[in-house]
Order: structure tokens, then sequence, then C-alpha cells
């Protein structure tokens, strides 16, 4: 839960604004989906807001959007996952692309980075950081889709559209 500084300035008690990591305010089970956690014990936000939760239970480090609404958000979704292959896979592993009950995190603005304490191996991976931007008002007409390759830095830029005759 997020706690904005309006609602910790409520003299009856905070209210939280944001809810992760469960579907609705009524349930509290462990989950395995882009809305569920497994014992989730450690959060780092990035420079541009992404929250990083390390979900123990699941193997997995998961990454949700920047909260942009100052109203009450619920049932935010993740928008990626470190570890698993996808939201809903949670097996333990040891390459450098499976996790087994990530502990704690740091993000590293210098270096853009995100630190996972990888406890049940015994080890601490770097990951570079995964950005999330909505591109909003592009000054180009040219419409791009971007795609992280591995979650290296190298880009694949594709266009979605096929008909290039405006650039004549």
């Amino acid at each position: 839960m997020f706690f904005s500084a309006q609602a910790l300035a409520q003299t009856s008690g905070p209210i939280a604004d944001a809810l992760y990591g469960q579907p609705s305010l009524l349930t509290s089970a462990a989950g395995l989906s882009s809305l569920g956690l497994n014992f989730p014990n450690g959060l780092e936000v990035g420079t541009d807001g992404t929250l990083f939760v390390s979900d123990a239970g699941n193997n997995r480090v998961l990454l949700y959007p920047p909260i942009t609404s100052s109203s009450v958000v619920s049932d935010i979704a993740a928008i990626d996952v470190l570890g698993q292959s996808s939201f809903t896979s949670n097996a333990s592993g040891n390459t450098l692309k499976e996790l087994s009950a990530p502990y704690d995190l740091a993000y590293d603005a210098v270096h853009n980075c995100l630190w996972v304490v990888d406890n049940l191996n015994n080890r601490i991976l770097r990951f570079p950081h995964i950005l999330y931007q909505v591109l909003n008002n592009i000054s180009s007409t040219l419409d791009v889709q971007m795609k992280f390759i591995d979650r290296t830095l190298n880009v694949l830029l594709q266009p979605l559209r096929k008909d290039f005759s405006f650039l004549r």
C-alpha cells in the first residue's frame, strides 16, 4: 500500500492511496499473476517512479508502473517480471535469469540498475533498469514500438505502420 502526503496529513489516520499485490481490497491470499504476490519483503522505487517489489514466495521481482493519479488506485498490475519467464511461473533457479527467494532490493540511480539479493542462491544479482514510459505527444508521425531484448540496453525499434507514403 502507498500513502501520499495528503493521506498522512489526515487527523483520523492515514488511508492508503494505492494497492499492490491483491486484486481487490477484500482479498489477502497469496497469488501468482501480475496482480498477486506471495511473501513480498523488499521494495525500491526507480528514478522514473517505477516500483520494484521482491516476491520471495514466487521467486521473482515485479515491476509496477509509476502512479500518475492522485486518486485512490487499486488492483495495480505489474508490467514486467524478473526471475521468471512469465507472471504465472514461479520455479526457483540459479541461472542469471532465475531467482530463488529474492529478499532485498536496491536501485542504483548512478548506474541505472537494480540490485537483487537472491537469498537461497547466496548471491547478489545486478539487473539493468527497464524503463516504463508511456510516450505521449510524440512530435513525429511515425508510430514505433520499442522492444527490450533480454533486459539489456539494446533496443529494437519496429515500425507499427506498414504504409510509409506519408514520408514522401
